[in-house]
């Protein structure tokens, strides 16, 4: 069966880390690209979760930032729920897989959906950088 490209805008705490690491060992999908976001706590915090959680994990997708603000409001902070860094608690190796930061979450969404017309955008954080994808 071929697996179906996704592409994960994401804001990882405790939460979003247990829906990428099911994508990422899904024998249905394959994650293409992710797309740390602001969210549950800062885009620092969640770049920082996302390289961790894939250096742990052994699995080296695109990692791409995404936007650290909202286009129409203040973001919420929910650290006092999730930690200061959306995932008080645990202990991450020292990350060895980092993001991209060459260019935007946007552009390389564009370019994997003009590869692969089929790919599934996933939506588990704030959705800011999809709605800009689908406005320009």
């Amino acid at each position: 069966m071929k697996r179906k490209p996704i592409i994960l805008s994401t804001d990882p705490g405790i939460d979003d880390a247990v829906a990428i690491v099911l994508a990422l060992f899904s024998e249905e999908l394959e994650v293409k690209l992710i797309c740390p976001t602001f969210g549950n706590v800062n885009l620092e915090h969640t770049k920082s979760n996302t390289e961790k959680l894939l250096t742990l994990l052994k699995k080296s997708p695109e990692v791409v930032l995404g936007s650290s603000h909202s286009l129409l409001r203040e973001a919420i902070d929910a650290s006092e729920i999730h930690g200061e860094s959306g995932m008080d608690g645990y202990d991450f190796p020292e990350a060895t897989i980092f993001a991209d930061e060459s260019q935007t979450a946007v552009a390389a969404m564009h370019e994997i959906v003009s590869q692969e017309e089929q790919t599934i955008l996933v939506g588990i954080g704030p959705l800011t950088d999809i709605a800009l994808f689908i406005h320009l």
